[in-house]
């Protein structure tokens, strides 16, 4: 099993304990937080300098952040041995493949349309084991989406793992599992950005808040603990470790510090 970890902010990747060989490094959730090209630069100089491989990472994207992510990727080194790249909406895949066909392109979490709510764990008792599995699937390990990544020749897909589980099943694919913090939904609407209230919902955000601010959210139907931060709800999934990810059948688990 490989350890990987996220960081959220360039200054942060001096400090990644060395039993860390890969570094992700990006935005997930929202288009306006994408790191620049210099910070996307400085990230690939310092993993190469200090013996260690960077995956970058990209939200799902509208045709203006999809034109800006296309000129970070078209000045990085994105077919330097080990370099991978996390898309989150097939938009981009389709841009990188056609161009890049070589380049080693990771299905994000995002386009992994498992059901992430943590009250699903409380039903367990209440619903029928096959219907209970159900809850278990994903989107992307049925024969045709399989077939999909294997023209695209992708080779890994992300998952969350949530309160009542996820249920893989062993393919040519390797998987990747983030932890302990998974997402439950996301949106647009960012509650710190007051510009998406305003007419003509002008995404565009300057402010940018969401990065020193969060909220929990408190419910007795909650088996976990659940926050949001800018436009994405989050769960904290600490009832299973990262031996038993292991066994599951998770190739990497990406290590998140901090939401």
């Amino acid at each position: 099993m490989e350890e990987a970890i996220f960081i959220k902010n360039i200054n942060d990747i001096s400090s990644v304990p060395d039993n860390y060989r890969r570094i992700y490094f990006g935005e997930e959730f929202c288009e306006n937080k994408i790191p620049s090209l210099k910070k996307f630069k400085d990230a690939y100089d310092y993993t190469y300098k200090n013996n260690k491989y960077l995956t970058i990472v990209f939200p799902y994207l509208p045709d203006k952040g999809l034109s800006n992510v296309k000129k970070i990727i078209d000045n990085l080194e994105i077919l330097s041995p080990g370099f991978e790249i996390v898309a989150n909406d097939w938009g981009t895949i389709h841009f990188i493949k056609e161009k890049y066909p070589e380049a080693n392109v990771i299905v994000g979490r995002l386009l992994n349309k498992i059901k992430r709510d943590p009250r699903i764990k409380t039903a367990e008792d209440a619903l029928p084991k096959e219907i209970y599995d159900l809850y278990k699937c994903s989107n992307l390990l049925t024969k045709v989406s399989q077939n999909l990544l294997s023209k695209l020749n992708i080779k890994n897909i992300e998952f969350d793992c949530p309160m009542h589980g996820v249920r893989l099943k062993k393919s040519k694919f390797n998987y990747s599992v983030h932890y302990p913090f998974g997402y439950i939904t996301t949106t647009r609407l960012c509650i710190n950005n007051k510009l998406t209230y305003s007419n003509g919902n002008d995404y565009a955000c300057n402010e940018q808040c969401c990065q020193y601010t969060a909220l929990e959210y408190k419910n007795k139907s909650f088996p976990c603990r659940v926050f949001q931060k800018g436009n994405t709800v989050f769960y904290y999934n600490n009832m299973i470790s990262k031996e038993q990810l292991a066994k599951m059948g998770f190739k990497r688990i990406i290590s998140h510090r901090e939401l």
